[in-house]
């Protein structure tokens, strides 16, 4: 709401020069800037003076429609008292003035509540689009992040496989010559070897003898060995031990010093809200001060309000009297209406089943006798017909009708109903045909979309597999291969060729080979269609210590997108997470869930994942 614009609409009207005006009433009212139009235009010709007197004086010639306010409250106008301080203060004028002023107090606070609503929704707005602009970036970088990683695997990968085709051409080479060099000296030695092979016999005996000394001697200087090396390993123990509870001392330090920060940080948070709940107290106190006055000027005329109260109770209860009376009177007529009502009716329905049988007479004298009872006349009898045989030539047509059987009258009727049934199931049939037409169009359409959309679908998870294998496996190849004809039939077969071996099928693969293809296909059907969770179930259990990294390095890539769940006894998979799970049994029969929190520990990433250990008996 622009409130300048309230400022132009009241002139400023110059005071009186008395010496009993304290001032023009906006100006003793203190508000905010953007307030200062409305206060202007409400209050811009009221004046404060000390007394009544000084307000009556100027009141009687003032002019342009100056209004005089004594301190005792009185508002004086040409002349005229409007309100002002009385005996009973819960007068009529003072009540309207305690409504003026919470209008007016109403319509201020209504005026901040808008602006900060405005504020509120362009902060939203703002936020919005902030956080859009964000999330796209986000999302860019990402992108763009996997591209340059996939083009450095790829180019690795290359560089790794020339140099590993070179090197393997060199030492092939080598060999070659190698072995025609060993041919020849083999050749060359084979001679010697032979002249020297009786004085060979001779030097072997005795190195036997000599041979037979130094094993005493090995053996000797092996059970020397063995025990320095079972003391070295007592004290690796020892060692490695008093490294553990290092660790676990500078642990407990440092989530010491997280929760100290933590709890200052709260600290100064509840001094600051204890401060601005203060100055709330301060403000609603002024409130219910203002309220409380207010409500005293009420009670005090809750007297005469009761009176007149009574009055009126006397009189509706005379009104209400009345009104019982003829309302019982209106009962009475009422009822005696609705008895004439139920006699009328009863009327009505007896003339209408007079007037529906004399209906089926004339139908049946204008049917069975063609006869029409409006026009009919008696008509003479035929010459040669005797009254006295009427009766029985009567009775004869009526049992050669009877002979003829019953004539189904509906016929016609009941034709027309099979007609409209036969078409109506003909259409039907129609749709029938229709519909199966249309849903095997569909179910043709649905098959070469599905078609489509697997194959597209197929497609990226087998890129994706290619580029996560060389990166899990350092090098290396891999293929997913379609075993048949139709897409949505075929079957799905795995090849792989880890760095340094020929192309196999995953059957062939040791398990922990197979384990980290598995991942592989895992993580590159997630980048066709990524959730915001993942569980994975004891993945990590047929890998090394190399392998558990590289896996640890793919959960870091994929951890700001997706938050993992890993259960796992790997004690490098532990060491990575952000927060560990377990449940223990101190006690036989009685679990317990502990939970170690490492968020606020100093660890190589930032990644958060969450590790369930699975029960144990430690």
């Amino acid at each position: 709401v622009d409130l300048s614009a309230l400022g132009g609409g009241t002139p400023r009207i110059d005071g009186p020069q008395h010496a009993g005006v304290l001032g023009r009433a906006s100006d003793l009212v203190r508000c905010e800037d953007r307030f200062r139009p409305l206060v202007d235009r409400l209050l811009g010709t009221v004046f404060v003076v000390e007394s009544r007197e000084v307000a009556a004086e100027l009141a009687h010639g003032s002019m342009g429609g100056m209004r005089f306010v004594s301190l005792d409250g009185e508002v004086w106008e040409r002349g005229r008292v409007r309100a002002g301080h009385t005996s009973s203060k819960g007068g009529l004028l003072h009540r309207e003035m305690e409504i003026r002023d919470l209008s007016g107090r109403l319509a201020e606070l209504s005026l901040v509540v808008e602006g900060a609503e405005r504020e509120r929704a362009g902060l939203e707005a703002a936020r919005a689009a902030a956080i859009e602009t964000r999330d796209q970036s986000r999302w860019m970088l990402d992108e763009s992040k996997i591209a340059l990683e996939t083009q450095v695997r790829e180019l690795s990968g290359v560089d790794r496989e020339k140099g590993f085709a070179a090197k393997e051409a060199d030492e092939r080479a080598r060999e070659m010559q190698n072995h025609s060099l060993e041919l020849e000296t083999l050749a060359r030695s084979l001679e010697v070897a032979e002249s020297e092979l009786a004085e060979f016999q001779t030097q072997l005996d005795a190195a036997r003898a000599q041979l037979h000394e130094a094993d005493v001697e090995v053996r000797g200087m092996e059970l020397r060995r063995d025990e320095a090396s079972s003391r070295a390993q007592v004290s690796r123990e020892a060692l490695l031990r008093l490294s553990r509870e290092a660790g676990e001392w500078e642990a407990q330090w440092a989530r010491a010093e997280q929760t100290v920060r933590e709890l200052e940080t709260g600290i100064r948070a509840r001094d600051e809200e204890a401060a601005q709940h203060r100055a709330r107290i301060a403000e609603i106190d002024a409130q219910v001060s203002g309220l409380a006055a207010g409500l005293t000027g009420l009670l005090q005329s809750e007297g005469s309000q009761r009176d007149r109260v009574v009055d009126l109770q006397t009189r509706f209860l005379a009104l209400k009297e009345a009104a019982q009376s003829g309302e019982d009177a209106a009962r009475q007529k009422r009822f005696e209406q609705a008895e004439l009502g139920e006699r009328l009716h009863m009327l009505e329905l007896d003339r209408v089943q007079a007037r529906a049988d004399l209906d089926r007479t004339f139908e049946r004298l204008h049917t069975e006798y063609e006869i029409d009872p409006a026009t009919w006349t008696p008509h003479a009898m035929p010459e040669g017909m005797d009254a006295g045989t009427g009766p029985a030539r009567l009775e004869e047509s009526r049992t050669r009708l009877r002979a003829l059987g019953p004539v189904n009258l509906l016929a016609l009727e009941e034709y027309t109903r099979k007609k409209e049934r036969f078409t109506f199931l003909t259409q039907q049939r129609e749709d029938l045909h229709k519909a199966k037409a249309q849903l095997l169009e569909a179910i043709e359409k649905i098959n070469v979309t599905a078609s489509q959309m697997f194959s597209e679908t197929f497609t990226k998870v087998h890129q994706n597999f290619k580029d996560i294998f060389k990166t899990l496996f350092e090098g290396g190849d891999c293929e997913l291969r379609l075993v048949g004809e139709d897409p949505m039939e075929a079957e799905i077969e795995i090849v792989a060729k880890p760095r340094g071996k020929y192309l196999q099928s995953i059957t062939l693969m040791s398990s922990g080979e197979r384990a980290l293809t598995a991942i592989a296909l895992l993580f590159a059907i997630y980048l066709v269609k990524p959730s915001p969770f993942c569980l994975l179930d004891e993945v990590d259990a047929p890998l090394d210590d190399a392998n558990v990294e590289r896996f640890l390095n793919m959960l870091r890539r994929f951890g700001n997108r997706t938050q993992f769940v890993v259960i796992t006894h790997n004690k490098k998979t532990m060491e990575a997470a952000g927060c560990i799970y377990g449940v223990t049994m101190q006690e036989l029969g009685i679990s317990k869930l502990v939970s170690v929190n490492l968020d606020g520990v100093d660890v190589s990433h930032e990644t958060r994942r969450e590790v369930v250990v699975q029960p144990s008996l430690s």
